[in-house]
């Protein structure tokens, strides 16, 4: 695997997200963790971005594709997704909805 090197610049940015980690959690953090941070939320919006132009057709095909080269992988995903959304309809039909019963 290759060896990546921080820059200076991206070493000021890691340290300066510390502080914002810091004031947001009420913890300190090390700079490992706040680059974990970053990564992860860089790859996530780049990520979205790109979904979010996809029309879904073109979603679909590639989830399907995805699905034909790990169907193991794509079948516990999507049984997990569809659980999920199981306990989240149940837990909204508990909740009271104002002005309508129901």
């Amino acid at each position: 695997m290759e060896t990546l090197y921080l820059t200076a610049e991206h070493s000021r940015r890691i340290n300066a997200f510390t502080a914002i980690y810091r004031s947001v959690m009420n913890q300190d953090a090390d700079g490992q963790t706040c680059l974990d941070i970053l990564m992860e939320r860089g790859f996530r919006s780049v990520l979205a971005d790109f979904l979010e132009s996809a029309d879904p057709a073109t979603l679909i095909e590639s989830i399907q594709q995805l699905a034909a080269r790990d169907p193991e992988f794509v079948g516990r995903y999507m049984a997990d997704m569809v659980g999920l959304g199981d306990d989240v309809n149940r837990q909204e039909s508990k909740t009271p909805r104002i002005g309508f019963s129901g």
